[in-house]
């Protein structure tokens, strides 16, 4: 009975559709696997790069915006005030150290 023609047609018929069946529920997933992989890590290196750029838009938009204010006549005039204000507190201080030298010598 086993080695009916009708057995053996049906033994090669059904292995003929479940070994490539077997095969491929090995090779699918792996492939898939890499596929999904590579697609995020192409995705993770785009979004890095974006932000690179954000970032570097920022830094120029920020550096712009201090040299438009180092330019302003308004903070070149403040900077001389405060540079004259600094000169003279370290005048008054040098003047009271050599004053107190004096009267209490070391």
């Amino acid at each position: 009975m086993f080695f009916s023609l009708r057995n053996r047609l049906f033994l090669i018929f059904t292995s003929l559709l479940t070994v490539p069946f077997i095969i491929l529920s090995f090779i699918i997933p792996s492939w898939f696997t890499s596929v999904i992989k590579e697609q995020t890590q192409e995705l993770a290196i785009e979004m890095m790069d974006q932000y690179s750029l954000y970032i570097d838009s920022i830094t120029t938009q920020a550096q712009d915006l201090g040299k438009q204010v180092l330019v302003s006549q308004i903070t070149q005039d403040w900077l001389k005030i405060e540079k004259n204000l600094l000169l003279h507190q370290r005048g008054r201080l040098l003047r009271q150290k050599i004053s107190l030298n004096y009267c209490y010598p070391l």
